[in-house]
């Protein structure tokens, strides 16, 4: 039997959306929802969630590759005051077996809630949505397996995931940002050319593909760091959310 991982959108401390109709976030709805989920079938689905810090989600993806799911789904929603923002989308990468689960679940939803039929929507990977975040929920197909050690000269120097635990998010995501956009015109540079400086094709797009996982890693720093300063500052997200709170 394929099994199915739920993972729950945002974590405990950071909880996203807040519903205008009752209060309750984004984070608590969807708790109930993967355990209502999961109820149905305990053997086909299991239930993952983040926790708030550095690469909150690349550790909730490496649980998921951990427990060899066959797909996961990540829940969202969003939250208007406006009673005309309604809706219902699901996010997919594009892949053929992602966008096939993503068309399933958007005909279910649809079918359940009988909100908007906004459609299944391929998020870019830089995009709202992108790595790992969406706003109803998202399909995800495993990814590829990654080059070897020797193929990319040496080993993974995250593969555990944790080279940046540790790090308060908000003192360093404004020199982080700075590091990740330099990473991610070395790889391009990279690509762009056709010398592989004296190693494989194997190698070049190994060393490629590393430079872009640790800019990967840097960017959930980024994106802790400016959740947290738009929070102690009552900015953003956090501004609707103390109106809620105020009504």
């Amino acid at each position: 039997m394929s099994k199915i991982a739920l993972v729950i959108g945002h974590n405990a401390r950071s909880q996203g959306a807040v519903r205008v109709t009752d209060k309750r976030t984004e984070y608590d709805i969807n708790s109930d929802l993967a355990v209502a989920i999961r109820d149905l079938d305990p053997a086909r689905y299991v239930i993952v969630r983040r926790t708030h810090g550095a690469s909150e989600i690349g550790r909730a993806y490496a649980e998921v590759d951990r427990l060899g799911v066959s797909a996961s789904v990540e829940l969202h929603f969003n939250s208007a005051e406006a009673a005309s923002a309604t809706g219902t989308e699901t996010l997919t990468s594009g892949t053929t077996n992602s966008a096939r689960l993503a068309r399933g679940v958007q005909a279910g939803m649809v079918r359940a809630l009988g909100l908007r039929d906004r459609g299944v929507k391929v998020i870019a990977r830089n995009g709202r949505g992108g790595a790992e975040r969406s706003r109803v929920g998202r399909s995800r197909q495993l990814p590829a397996p990654r080059p070897a050690p020797d193929q990319i000269g040496g080993g993974s120097m995250i593969a555990d995931r944790q080279i940046f635990a540790g790090l308060v998010p908000d003192e360093r995501a404004n020199d982080f940002a700075y590091t990740v956009a330099a990473l991610i015109r070395t790889a391009r540079i990279a690509l762009e050319s056709s010398d592989t400086g004296g190693t494989s094709e194997a190698v070049k797009l190994g060393s490629i593909a590393l430079t872009l996982e640790v800019a990967e890693e840097m960017q959930a720093v980024v994106i802790d760091g400016t959740e947290e300063h738009e929070r102690a500052r009552g900015m953003g997200f956090w501004t609707k959310e103390a109106g809620h709170e105020a009504a």
